[in-house]
Parts: structure tokens; sequence; C-alpha cells
């Protein structure tokens, strides 16, 4: 894979659910999950040809758990067919010469005021924006995240019906109504209108 072909997958999203595998090309329906807790330089020299020591920058700790996934009853050959478990929220997807670094994707809401605001975006269903105290509702699907890589900010944009779009910048806000501090800075331009507010993971 040349490195023009890897980034076109940075941002992208991969679903593992118990109903389906999903990423932006490939999906399976019922797939199955066989997870492996084994040795990580033994595993990678085997599978990978990697010397000792290789990806511990990644911070792969010395037993690492791999999960394959089935379609079918084989391996799913897509990416995200076979993870490399970091930890709790971060894992190694190795596909076509390429380690990729996954996290996972929490659910966000972000809310502002005058006028009162809330947005929540449902990764997997879609994006959800109510306005002016419930006056105004706009309901998209989830684009692909467009993410700066020399500021962490992320910016969703859908178009269609509605024109939305959603810059989530990792700066502190604290909103102006409740006091509650969150740990980013959301703007949302709806059809051209502009709303500022704060956002986190939605619990």
């Amino acid at each position: 894979m040349s490195e023009t072909d890897a980034e076109d997958w940075r941002g992208q999203t991969l679903r593992l659910t118990p109903a389906r595998a999903l990423n932006p090309r490939a999906h399976c329906d019922a797939p199955g999950y066989a997870p492996h807790l084994v040795p990580r330089d033994s595993f990678l020299a085997a599978e990978y040809k990697l010397p000792a020591g290789a990806l511990r920058r990644a911070g792969l700790p010395e037993r690492v758990t791999v999960l394959q996934v089935s379609c079918g009853g084989v391996p799913w050959t897509a990416m995200g067919g076979r993870l490399i478990g970091i930890e709790a929220n971060r894992a190694l997807a190795p596909w076509d010469g390429i380690f990729f670094e996954l996290s996972r994707d929490s659910d966000f809401r972000a809310v502002g005021q005058e006028p009162g605001w809330l947005l929540e975006i449902r990764h997997g269903r879609d994006m959800l924006l109510i306005t002016d105290y419930g006056a105004d509702t706009a309901v998209t699907p989830i684009p692909r995240a467009e993410t700066d890589s020399a500021t962490g900010a992320r910016t969703y944009h859908a178009t269609g019906a509605r024109d939305l779009r959603v810059l989530i910048q990792p700066t502190a806000c604290i909103d102006a109504m409740s006091g509650e501090s969150y740990e980013t800075t959301v703007t949302i331009t709806l059809d051209g209108r502009e709303y500022h507010g704060c956002g986190g993971p939605l619990p």
C-alpha cells in the first residue's frame, strides 16, 4: 500500500458488532469473533516477520489480545479483519503492509445557549441537532470526519436537505449557563447560521 492509499484511511470508521462488521469498503453480515491471548514478540515474528521489539513504540504489552474476525466461517480479509489490542480503547489493525492505529469512538454531545441548542453524534446512527429551544431539528447521516493533524480539530460536514457543519476543537470550554466544564469547544453552522458551545463524550 502506498502512503497516499494509507492516508485515505485516516479518519475512517470501523464498526464491529454482533450483527455486522463494516468498514467504508467492505462489510460482513453475522460475523464471528475469536480473541486469543498471545506472546507479542513470537506472534509478530511468526505472522509478520518482525524482529523482537518491533512496534513496542505503539505501546503493545508483552502479551497481546488478537481478535480475528470471520465471515461465513472463513477469515474476513478486509481492513479490520484482525485487531491487535494495545489497551482497552486502542488497537492496531494490520492490513496490506501497514499497521493502522485505531481508537474507540465515543458518542458525542454538545450544548450551547442563546438560543439554546443540543447536538448529538451517535456513531453508527446519525447526527442530531436541535436548535432554538426545540423549534428546529436537523438529522443527517454522519459524514467522514476531517482531522487537522496540527491542532487535533475535527470537522464533520453533512450536505443534503440541510447543510450542517460541526467543528470540534480540543480546547477547554465552560457552558455559559450551567458553569459545567467540557473538554472541547464546538462551533456549528446550520444552513449558514452559526452556533457556539461546548461538548464532550455522551454518557
